[in-house]
């Protein structure tokens, strides 16, 4: 759904209120606004504000989309992670990552790493941070080799801060014919 932001130029137009409900949280991520209402249905939806260029003439201007837990679901992410935060971090991408994310506005360095497929890296050059990542397909694979799974996931829980990202729909896993065997 489009919105437009309320400039307080329509004089004299009444506007009637639906509904009074508390905020139960408010949180700014980058260019989302996520909103979480203290009610038991209906209470998770977002904010995400863009700006972008005129077609026809020099500037910009703003479109706030608001979206809904069933928009952001149905919503297939081109895979484009965003971070917020230092932008003097450095991300290092493990050389044998074949597709690597892009982490734009940041620092990256194509490295050997020794777990994971991308670290942020800290003062020493130690890793503050390792991520592995794994496509549904791969995962099924690496099953077959629960073992060495295992050892994977031991590596990456040595660090305090270590995550596992599975790039699959949460359906792939409850298909009989992905899931296979």
């Amino acid at each position: 759904m489009f919105c437009l932001r309320d400039t307080g130029d329509a004089a004299g137009e009444v506007l009637d209120e639906i509904e009074r409900v508390p905020v139960a949280s408010l949180k700014r991520f980058g260019r989302r606004l996520s909103l979480v209402l203290d009610r038991g249905r209906r209470k998770r939806c977002e904010f995400l504000f863009l700006e972008k260029k005129f077609k026809n003439k020099d500037g910009v201007y703003e479109q706030i989309f608001f979206r809904t837990p069933g928009a952001i679901r149905g919503h297939r992410t081109r895979g484009r992670p965003h971070l917020h935060g230092q932008a003097d971090l450095l991300i290092a991408i493990d050389s044998n990552e074949r597709y690597p994310w892009r982490f734009s506005g940041y620092r990256t360095e194509r490295r050997k790493l020794a777990v994971g497929d991308y670290a942020l890296m800290g003062d020493h050059d130690a890793p503050r941070a390792v991520i592995e990542r794994k496509t549904f397909d791969n995962l099924l694979h690496d099953f077959a080799q629960v073992q060495l799974l295992h050892q994977q996931l031991a590596e990456l829980g040595s660090f305090p801060n270590g995550a596992l990202v599975i790039e699959a729909q949460y359906g792939d896993f409850l298909n009989r014919a992905r899931v296979k065997h």
